[in-house]
């Protein structure tokens, strides 16, 4: 009796191992790899979808159209939580403001789009070399240069 039951056990472990398994394959394709283990501010997150846009957006910018749409989302700059309150400031708004207009005028599709993407590049930098200089590496390789 003790051997089904361990037996059991065993199996039901086994099983319930493999659910999970796909399950977290399953949420972890819609999910972003959180590199934080205190888990990372609302800021830092959308900042992350803002870079991954970015690398997208270049493939679209080398193509010669862009082909995504707007990510209306990024609007929630000026809203989002940063990691450290101080970064916000009149600066940060000033920039956020300032990539958010350059974003737009990206989209709406009527002038030339390597210089108006490098104007949106240039923008992340200026704002990143006044605080938090970490994504300077990933965000200087944006520019595009044809």
């Amino acid at each position: 009796m003790k051997k089904f039951i361990a037996l059991f056990f065993l199996a039901s472990g086994v099983m319930l191992s493999f659910f999970c398994t796909d399950k977290k394959a399953e949420d972890a394709s819609c999910a972003i790899d959180d590199p934080n283990p205190n888990k990372s501010s609302e800021l830092a997150v959308l900042m992350r979808k803002m870079a991954t846009h970015a690398e997208e957006v270049k493939k679209e910018v080398f193509a010669g159209k862009i082909t995504s749409a707007f990510p209306e989302d990024f609007r929630k700059i000026h809203t989002a939580v940063p990691t450290d309150s101080m970064i916000k400031g009149d600066q940060f708004d000033g920039y956020a403001t300032a990539y958010l207009n350059n974003l737009e005028t990206l989209y709406d599709g009527t002038g030339d789009i390597q210089p108006e993407f490098n104007a949106i590049v240039k923008t992340c930098i200026a704002c990143h070399e006044q605080s938090c200089p970490g994504p300077l590496v990933r965000i200087k390789k944006l520019i595009v240069s044809k």
